[in-house]
């Protein structure tokens, strides 16, 4: 009994080299007219609406004792509609025992997010989001009793590729990101969240008030203006 063949139909399209589904040479219409739309229109008919805050950093600016900028704080808040799925009070078990944290999953449009916060970025600097800025998730958080106001969540990763969720046709359509809640650190410039009420928010242990303390940038000519061995050194002995 032989074998069937279809190698000889008429009417199908058989496998060229020219011919592959997923070359993207061949499948531009797809992606940029059908699966860039799709995203783009899933998440503004059913994202929620947020404002997001790019951090004001810069290595220049960076304490040089500590190694860090206490003073750096965000840019102007922007509204940005994402699709975003929370998971409030999540629980870790780590070295230190159960934590409870809110964490976010989120959704952006590259496109719209490129040219809505376009303003936030320097000429030159890659416009996406990154690990540090923050968003509120404003809308959801509108009309909460006490004068509360939505919570507030920091990036901790932000990936263009995700073969399984967010790649179809090997595109690049979305920043797929996750967040932790914000913690509010007392400095400067940064965003917190009204009518928290905090029990150090006050003027002995609130919000810092210097702006820029300067080191110079040796350990040893710093540590002598704290502690001058050759002059009084009584508390560690006397040895001079």
């Amino acid at each position: 009994m032989s074998c069937y063949s279809t190698s000889n139909i008429t009417g199908i399209n058989y496998y060229t080299s020219t011919g592959r589904f997923t070359d993207k040479s061949n499948n531009s219409n797809e992606r940029d007219n059908l699966f860039k739309v799709w995203w783009k229109d899933q998440i503004a008919q059913y994202g929620t609406s947020t404002t997001y805050f790019v951090r004001d950093f810069t290595l220049s600016a960076a304490d040089k004792f500590y190694g860090e900028n206490t003073v750096a704080g965000f840019k102007a808040g922007t509204t940005l509609v994402m699709a975003i799925n929370l998971s409030d009070n999540a629980i870790t078990f780590s070295k230190f025992g159960l934590t409870s944290d809110d964490e976010v999953e989120a959704y952006i449009d590259i496109s719209t997010y490129q040219s809505t916060l376009s303003s936030s970025y320097v000429s030159g600097e890659a416009i996406e989001p990154k690990a540090g800025d923050v968003f509120q998730l404003t809308e959801l958080g509108n009309d909460r009793p006490g004068d509360r106001t939505g919570k507030y969540f920091e990036i901790t990763e932000r990936v263009d590729e995700s073969i399984s969720t967010i790649n179809p046709l090997q595109g690049h359509y979305l920043f797929k990101i996750k967040a932790r809640r914000y913690d509010f650190s007392y400095t400067d410039n940064d965003v917190e969240e009204t009518a928290s009420e905090q029990i150090t928010d006050d003027a002995l242990s609130g919000k810092t008030t210097d702006t820029i303390q300067e080191y110079i940038n040796d350990l040893d000519t710093e540590q002598a203006t704290y502690f001058n061995y050759g002059d009084n050194d009584d508390v560690y002995g006397d040895y001079s």
